[in-house]
């Protein structure tokens, strides 16, 4: 296989003979071992391949999300994106907010009541839980239309799961924002009052006497004392206590308001105490008997299988229910599709790793052949050459003063 490009002189013949005969041996051997070894390592190699789908369609984005979400990258042409665009917020409101207990109609029957006291028909009571739920609709429509006009900044499309975890996380910030915002300012209007000691119109703090007459009037001050007179307005503004309501008729005994509590400050009141008369039905035909009114008022208690589900339950102080703004709860819908659409993806580009197709292993094996036929021509021939050279000298060695040769033919030996 391997022949002298030039002639070879008669006393090299035999050597160049087996030099030629040691590298087509190993040409032999090589040649089948280093392409197994190719064809072993093309086979089983992975090569990266990327992909780039122009002008997706949605359709087209959840299925290629499904095969390769960790590599798929839709990048967005239009990156800020209107909030209203892609992001609902329900807000569900404590169910006292929409019942018939904060409405006119029922404030006018309380005000109808023979006791002629505010505080002990409710009246003053829901009046300001009325005032609160009010106040909490409007605080959320004006922060949550200011959430929609914001813009989202997406560099590329997200994730169903990711963005929605986004949403999420934004919505709770916010939310949370204006619940703490509508909860200082209530906080203000408690301190402001209690701090100046501001008697309110109801009397609940103190009353008043007048003495004597023109020109010389004087005005005495009796501070209200409750808890069964263990507690002073004068000495301190948090006393209170349960709401009783004495038959004006003497016909019924006594009827203790089961939830509802009168002290210093209505609004400190009110805030102590819960709604569970109004959750029960019996309870509450009570409750209206006793305060006489002179007007009828068909009334339907909550509904306590709310109560159930619901993060506040009948017994729950309104101070719990105000702290969170009278807010059930907060449901996010987040519109992926209506997202990618404003998004307006370009191109998707995903890679992916998979071995080469035989045809393809064939092909490159094919190519190969014939360089590694050459190289091999080339470099046996060399290798051989120079091993032989290294390991065929020949050396005198001295013995008893005579010279003889000693031949060394280990590498030859091995290469034969």
């Amino acid at each position: 296989m391997f022949v002298p490009d030039k002639p070879i002189p008669a006393a090299d013949a035999a050597y160049e003979l087996k030099t030629q005969l040691i590298s087509t041996r190993i040409y032999i051997v090589l040649l089948p071992v280093i392409l197994g070894v190719l064809v072993i390592y093309k086979a089983e190699v992975f090569v990266i391949t990327t992909v780039i789908i122009e002008s997706p369609l949605y359709s087209t984005y959840l299925n290629l999300y499904k095969s390769y979400s960790e590599s798929l990258s839709c990048p967005c042409t239009t990156i800020a994106i209107q909030q209203d665009q892609f992001i609902n917020v329900d807000v569900r409101l404590h169910q006292v907010c929409s019942s018939d207990f904060i409405s006119d109609r029922y404030f006018e029957f309380l005000s109808r009541s023979l006791l002629g006291n505010a505080i002990m028909t409710g009246q003053a009571h829901m009046e300001l839980v009325a005032s609160w739920c009010r106040f909490a609709k409007t605080t959320i429509i004006n922060n949550m239309t200011s959430f929609y006009s914001l813009e989202w900044i997406a560099c590329e499309v997200s994730s169903i799961d990711l963005l929605e975890k986004q949403v999420q996380s934004l919505v709770d910030w916010y939310t949370s924002s204006i619940t703490s915002t509508f909860s200082h300012s209530l906080n203000i209007n408690r301190v402001l009052i209690s701090s100046n000691a501001i008697d309110t119109g109801f009397l609940t703090m103190a009353s008043r006497v007048l003495r004597g007459g023109p020109p010389n009037i004087f005005v005495d001050v009796y501070m209200a004392v409750y808890a069964n007179g263990t507690c002073s307005c004068g000495i301190s503004t948090d006393c209170m206590e349960q709401v009783v309501i004495q038959d004006i008729f003497a016909r019924f005994p006594p009827f203790p308001v089961p939830g509802l509590r009168i002290g210093c400050y209505i609004e400190e009141a009110t805030l102590q105490s819960t709604l569970e008369c109004y959750y029960n039905q019996a309870c509450l035909e009570n409750f209206h008997l006793n305060i006489h009114s002179t007007i009828t008022f068909n009334a339907t208690a909550l509904d306590d299988s709310i109560a159930v589900h619901s993060q506040f339950n009948a017994i729950s102080p309104i101070s719990i229910i105000v702290a969170q703004m009278m807010v059930e709860n907060w449901t996010v819908t987040t519109n992926h599709r209506a997202f990618f659409n404003n998004c307006k993806p370009a191109q998707c580009i995903y890679t992916y790793k998979d071995k080469e197709h035989m045809l393809i292993v064939i092909t490159n094996i094919i190519e190969f052949i014939g360089g590694l036929t050459i190289s091999l021509k080339i470099l046996v021939p060399f290798f051989i050459k120079f091993v032989r050279s290294r390991f065929s000298r020949q050396q005198p060695v001295p013995i008893d003063g005579n010279s003889v040769t000693a031949y060394f033919l280990s590498g030859e030996t091995l290469l034969s």
